[in-house]
């Protein structure tokens, strides 16, 4: 018998002492104090699951695209999945990819013990709900919820930031009477980057590398 924590957070955070084994689980830099546990964390492993679900992840996104299409949500033809957040798979609003490979650790990393119970802390509540998803049968002791809402009205106003900004560069450009105007010749591949800060210091791109 033995209790999992599963605990989100950059500082310390006090638990009692237990009878009990404890298993701990941490997302950020933070740690528990006051009592014994064993940790679950393994940066190796994690990445070894993170490269052989990364696939899958991508294709099960991929086909979220068909939801766009049925809907026809789109532009000039063209499916807006591809200029949304989801398709970029943004983890500062989608975190749906780390909490999978975190989970599939945890999971792997307690298939031979016993869990009754499950104390969460500083977890938001989807990946609340994908951890008691995957122990339908464990009962969660004490639950203190970290609210996302501060991150998405952050990322919301940055968008909007960036959009008029963007619309600020379309209306010079528009104005622009020396403004050149591309030749379907001169069309070729292009692929975006936050120029300069994906190059390195011998003028590689970071993201791209070889491809441009």
């Amino acid at each position: 018998v033995a209790t999992l924590i599963v605990y989100v957070g950059d500082e310390d955070y006090y638990l009692p002492p237990a009878t009990e084994s404890s298993y701990l689980y941490v997302v950020g830099s933070g740690n528990i104090t006051g009592r014994e546990v064993f940790v679950l964390n393994d940066e190796k492993k994690l990445n070894q699951i993170a490269e052989s679900v990364r696939d899958d992840y991508v294709e099960w996104v991929y086909s979220l695209n068909s939801e766009f299409i049925d809907n026809d949500i789109k532009w000039n033809g063209t499916s807006l999945f591809w200029f949304s957040d989801l398709s970029c798979k943004r983890t500062e609003l989608f975190d749906t990819f780390n909490s999978l490979c975190s989970l599939l650790l945890i999971k792997e990393a307690l298939k031979k013990e016993i869990v009754d119970s499950i104390c969460l802390i500083g977890l938001d509540n989807n990946f609340v709900a994908c951890l008691v998803s995957a122990f339908p049968k464990v009962d969660v002791v004490c639950h203190h919820s970290n609210s996302r809402s501060y991150s998405i009205i952050r990322s919301v106003v940055s968008d909007l930031r960036f959009g008029l900004e963007i619309a600020g560069i379309g209306l010079i450009n528009a104005f622009t009477k020396d403004r050149k105007i591309p030749k379907k010749e001169h069309a070729a591949r292009v692929f975006f980057s936050i120029f300069p800060k994906m190059i390195t210091n011998e003028g590689i791109d970071k993201k791209y590398v070889g491809l441009v």
